[in-house]
């Protein structure tokens, strides 16, 4: 199965004529009386039989339209942008395969990296969520200083991940994890300071370990929202 992108859900007839689509359509080597997955980001998929295809259209007629609905458990992950805009773009890629509904980019004491580019790493979320089948596709928020964040969330389930051993941390592969918005913090190169974990702590968030060995932020990412997701199945 393939998922595809369209707007404009529910229709009687969805159009492909965006040059880049129409490469992928016909790499995949669809023809005339295939059908088509579609879904427009916010839960609503469309099931299409293509009726018509020339090098510039392909025209698909609506079969089916389903309304799936918004998984209760959702994983927001609270993450500065990085020094190298390269590896934040391969954390969204990641992040949206293992099922994050959310990410806020926040800005810390030691946050290095710019917010910038959101047409282009919004796409990248999309592409991703197409590639995994997902048609919920996660939000991308515009950045948040860290404590406005930390006050935004302050009602959720929060772990935040801290590598220095002068604060009392729960390794969190022990850690079992409840809750309907469970919210992943991780900091920059460098990490939060011990003021940033201080003011978290006040809020009533976890500080959590994710081993001996100290990784990078994007690492440290996906390994967090892995394990969180193994220990929530």
């Amino acid at each position: 199965m393939e998922l595809f992108f369209c707007e404009n859900i529910p229709s009687s007839v969805i159009q492909i004529n965006d040059r880049e689509e129409l490469q992928h359509f016909f790499a995949l080597r669809f023809q005339k009386g295939d059908c088509v997955h579609f879904t427009n980001g916010q839960g609503i998929e469309a099931i299409a039989q293509i009726v018509d295809i020339t090098k510039k259209v392909i025209i698909c007629q609506v079969l089916e339209v389903k309304e799936h609905t918004k998984p209760l458990k959702e994983i927001i992950l609270c993450v500065p942008p990085l020094k190298n805009a390269s590896r934040f773009e391969w954390l969204l890629e990641k992040a949206t395969e293992l099922n994050v509904s959310c990410i806020q980019p926040i800005i810390t004491h030691r946050t290095e990296g710019f917010f910038k580019k959101r047409e282009r790493l919004e796409n990248i979320i999309k592409v991703a969520s197409l590639q995994s089948l997902r048609v919920f596709f996660p939000s991308l928020k515009d950045p948040l200083p860290f404590e406005k964040a930390v006050e935004s969330f302050a009602t959720h389930l929060n772990l935040i991940a801290y590598c220095e051993e002068t604060i009392n941390r729960v390794p969190l592969s022990q850690l079992k994890v409840a809750g309907e918005k469970i919210v992943l913090w991780i900091g920059p190169e460098g990490d939060f300071t011990l003021e940033e974990i201080q003011r978290a702590i006040s809020k009533n968030f976890t500080v959590v370990s994710l081993g001996e060995r100290r990784l990078r932020s994007e690492t440290a990412a996906i390994s967090m929202i892995s394990l969180v997701y193994y220990l929530n199945i």
